[in-house]
Parts: structure tokens; sequence; C-alpha cells
């Protein structure tokens, strides 16, 4: 069954606390933490240093993930061992043929989180051949995950459905484009939806209700 993970895109400490509060009390363990506003990562690095530690501590049974938009991912990998966060998210996975001594080093870096590496994800150059990277990816992260062309934009089935054939039993998740709506015609093949945009509302709160409908028979 596909697992629900909410993306709270990080704005200061109450912020976090009111969707992580939400998240726990309707069923969701797993989170990820982003931060599109800072640019300076060792900003960030405090800040996500503080998120982390008030949620551990508030809810010990709580999985918590990171998207380090500053730093490459070699770097951000460091960092997030460093921290103690569960996951780790990458938009740039570098598999590609050209590139895959950068994907071995992350590999051989990566020892106590779960990787969520980016393959055929948005604005990124197209896959010249997607069996061929998907294939590949498999054996050098713990998740595929994809997206559709842009934010909010959900991937097309015809795509996820090839995807899954290519990785086989490889889990597969969606960073993008997601619903309440849509969700069920995902389900199929996918075991992890990444969540933001269709359930958060203004100052980056998630909305209840649209939460609620999204983990609707789960």
């Amino acid at each position: 069954m596909s697992k629900i993970i909410p993306v709270i895109h990080t704005i200061n400490l109450e912020q976090v606390q009111y969707n992580t509060h939400l998240c726990h009390n309707n069923g969701i363990n797993d989170v990820f933490l982003i931060n599109h506003i800072i640019h300076n990562w060792k900003r960030a690095s405090f800040d996500f240093f503080n998120y982390l530690n008030w949620i551990k501590e508030t809810y010990p049974d709580m999985n918590v993930g990171v998207n380090y938009l500053q730093l490459p991912t070699l770097d951000a990998i460091k960092e997030t061992e460093r921290i103690g966060f569960d996951y780790l998210w990458a938009d740039k996975s570098y598999i590609n043929k050209n590139t895959l001594h950068e994907a071995l080093l992350i590999k051989e870096n990566i020892s106590n989180v779960k990787y969520f590496g980016c393959v055929a994800f948005k604005y990124q150059k197209p896959e010249e051949d997607l069996e061929w990277t998907c294939k590949t990816a498999t054996t050098f992260m713990d998740v595929v995950t994809t997206s559709g062309e842009a934010t909010a934009n959900a991937p097309s089935i015809e795509k996820i459905r090839a995807m899954k054939q290519y990785i086989g039993d490889i889990p597969l998740a969606i960073a993008s484009g997601i619903t309440p709506e849509n969700k069920s015609s995902y389900e199929e093949w996918v075991d992890y939806f990444l969540v933001a945009s269709s359930i958060t509302g203004d100052g980056e709160m998630i909305i209840e209700n649209r939460l609620k409908d999204l983990i609707k028979n789960k």
C-alpha cells in the first residue's frame, strides 16, 4: 500500500510544529523538510537541526527526511547523516552514462539514511533511454523518485507504469502533482507519494481537510 509523506516547506519552528502535529494526529509518521527560502546551507542546517530535534523529542516514532536544495548531493549526504535525518531526497542523482562516477561516490557515502534519488525528474534534461536509467538507478538508491514536468504537475500514468516495470521490486516515489483526486490512479505502481502543493495553503500550512482527503483508504 502506498505511503503518503507530506513535504513541509519550512519557514519557522512554529510552522513546522503545526504541520507536524497535524500529520501525526492524522496517523502519518513520515515527513520531509525542505527550504526554498534560505540559500545559505549553514543557516539551513542550523534550522533543520532545530526542527529535527523538536520533532524527534515530541514524536520519537516519526521518520524525518530532508531535501537540501542548498548543497550538492554528496555534501547533502554528509550533512544529513551528521544531523541525524532518516531520509534524504536529492534532486540530482547523476544516473547518466557520463556521471556515474558521481553516483558511485554518493552510494559509497550513504550508510544511515534511506536515499530517495531522482530519476526523470522535473526541470532536468529528458532521459534519452528511460529503461537504462531506471535499471541503473536501482543499484544506486533505495527509492527511485520521479515527478511530472513541473511543480504540481503529475506524471503520466504511462511513464509511471513503464518506470515500475523497469525497476521491478525497488520502491517508486512520485514527488509532484499528487492530489486527493488523482492518488488512486497511481497506487498500483507507486510506493511513496511525496506531497506538498495539493495539501498546503497560505503560509505553507497544511490544510487538514485536504490531508484527510488524501489519506482516505490509504
